[in-house]
């Protein structure tokens, strides 16, 4: 088995998984791994805005807009 190909002075080797165009792209060809990434990134962003609900100046309908524009749009596109 080839361990990499050579592109001018470098050595590409290759690889089980790789993110292409926001995707996970497997050599198993299944979606577990991109599925897990994506809820992933879904959660880190909803646990960022921990400081938005925690802010007292900041009113209850402000803090709901920004959760759905913000948390549940990125969940929607990430989880595409």
């Amino acid at each position: 088995m080839q361990n990499g190909h050579k592109v001018k002075d470098d050595i590409l080797n290759q690889v089980d998984d790789f993110v292409y165009l926001g995707g996970t792209i497997s050599t198993n060809h299944l979606c577990d791994n991109d599925m897990v990434r994506r809820v992933g990134l879904a959660a880190d962003i909803a646990w960022n805005v921990d400081k938005l609900w925690k802010a007292k100046d900041i009113s209850k309908e402000t803090k709901i807009m920004i959760y759905t524009t913000m948390v549940l749009h990125w969940t929607l596109v990430i989880t595409q």
